[in-house]
Order: structure tokens, then sequence, then C-alpha cells
């Protein structure tokens, strides 16, 4: 299976290399203690915000960090539930990278290799190109800001996060995302737990919300992969709300002469 370019990947969006002074991921904010907490009326703001919003497009600044390399890049975004996605790679030469994914297929294209990557958009696959384990329909609701929203029951907070409310949702085949939620109904942070071990799969961090939008939308998200020691700093700017998403923005519209790879054959060939 080919690699991924160092530096080019969805929600890694290829680009700028950043030296290894760059920041590390901020940490979770707090929340100062005030009155009580009405915990079902915070539940029933989080049902509502996750009922309400189903779609976003946004310009993007991301850092990405793992043991091994350090790096930022610039991105336009456009997600859309249940598993609709969108994210492109800009540069001052224009176009570096396209991820789309509909359907449950994903392309992936390199104008400068004239090659494009299509397939079902697997765990696998969405893992090449996020280097996030989460299937496409949870990375939506989490940059919804909406983790675990669908179904997600009252559960007792751990002793750190006990001034927020906290849901759990379980997992397709994975174990549970446990949510924390602020007095307004909006996260602070998400974690799915592995049902093997209870080990974290990946954690969710939402460090600041925008107040021009209604609701509020997370304009800064760091998602943690302790498993690989990844991290994916996002910050959002000039956020829209259930803007008017169809089918069309996530199709990927080749130009003529594109190399197109098979990736669902490429995998079986192995």
């Amino acid at each position: 299976m080919r690699r991924v370019p160092r530096c080019v990947s969805v929600l890694l969006l290829g680009g700028v290399v950043v030296g290894a002074g760059c920041s590390a991921p901020a940490r979770r904010a707090s929340i100062a203690v005030g009155a009580p907490i009405d915990r079902g009326e915070v539940s029933a703001a989080f049902a509502e915000r996750a009922k309400f919003l189903h779609s976003l497009k946004a310009l993007a600044k991301l850092r990405y960090t793992d043991p091994r390399e350090r790096y930022s890049s610039r991105q336009a975004i456009a997600v859309a539930r249940p598993d609709r996605v969108r994210v492109e790679v800009t540069s001052i030469m224009g176009t570096v990278f396209v991820l789309a994914a509909r359907n449950q297929r994903l392309s992936a294209y390199w104008p400068e290799e004239n090659t494009a990557f299509e397939g079902l958009a697997t765990p696998e696959h969405v893992w090449r190109y996020t280097r996030l384990w989460m299937p496409l329909d949870t990375l939506v609701d989490v940059l919804l800001a909406v983790p675990g929203g669908g179904q997600a029951e009252p559960t007792p907070c751990p002793e750190e996060d006990a001034q927020y409310v906290c849901l759990r949702q379980a997992s397709a085949g994975q174990g549970a995302v446990m949510v924390a939620l602020d007095g307004r109904g909006l996260p602070v942070e998400a974690v799915e737990r592995s049902a093997v071990d209870g080990s974290v799969l990946w954690r969710a961090r939402y460090l600041g919300y925008s107040e021009d939008t209604v609701p509020p939308a997370a304009e800064h998200i760091v998602i943690d992969v302790p498993r690989y020691r990844r991290s994916v700093s996002l910050e959002l700017s000039d956020i829209e709300i259930n803007p008017p998403l169809g089918d069309d923005a996530f199709a990927l519209d080749l130009p003529p002469g594109v190399r197109v790879v098979d990736l669902d054959e490429q995998e079986g060939g192995e």
C-alpha cells in the first residue's frame, strides 16, 4: 500500500513543516465551579444541540505532533451528518491535497502527483488519510461538537470532572464514548475507550467556542490518539453553521488524465 506522503494527510493537511520549537498541544480548559448545575437541563440542552446541528463549513489552522514529526497547515473543511467530509489543503501555490467522502466511500487526490486513490471509507482507509482512528460519522460529530449526541445517557463523572455533567454512549464494537458537558450543555471533553481493555482510543478536548454562531461552534479542538502519541490541534475560523451542503459538495471531480488507484483492490492484493 502506498504510504501517505510526509506532511500530507487529511486533518493532517500536508503543507508547511514546523520546526521543533512549535507549541505543544493545549490542555483542556477548566471552568469555575459556580451555582449547582441542573443535570437534566444540561443533558436536554446537549440533546437539542445534537438534533439541530447537521453541517459545518470553516477554515482551519492545523498543528500535528507525534514522536517523530511536527508540522502545521491550513485547510478548508466541510462536514455534514452522518458521514460526509471534504477537506482541501491549500498553499500559496494552490490546492495541495483533497479528501472527499460520502456514501461510505472516500477519494484522496494529490494534484501535483496527478493521482487519486478511491475506495470504501473503512477505518483503515480513514486512518491512512487522517491518522485518527475513528469512523467518519464519529469524526463529523466530533467536529460539530456533538460527540455521542445520538443516544447518550447520563453517567457518573470521574472525580476530576465532578463539576461537569457526563453522558455515555456505546460505540460500534469499540466500547463507549463519554462526554463531559459544561453548564451550557457544551462538550468540554469526549473520550472513547476500548471494549477490550478500557484503554483510550481517542480523546477530543474543546478549548474554545465561538460566540458569533448560534448555537456556539467549537473553534479550538485538540484530538489525541494516546496509543501512537499523536495530537491534532484544529483552530477554526469563518465558521458557518448548517450551511446547505448537498452530495455534490462532497464529490471529487477529477480533471481528465488523472491516474486513479483502487484502494480496495490494492489492499486485497497485499
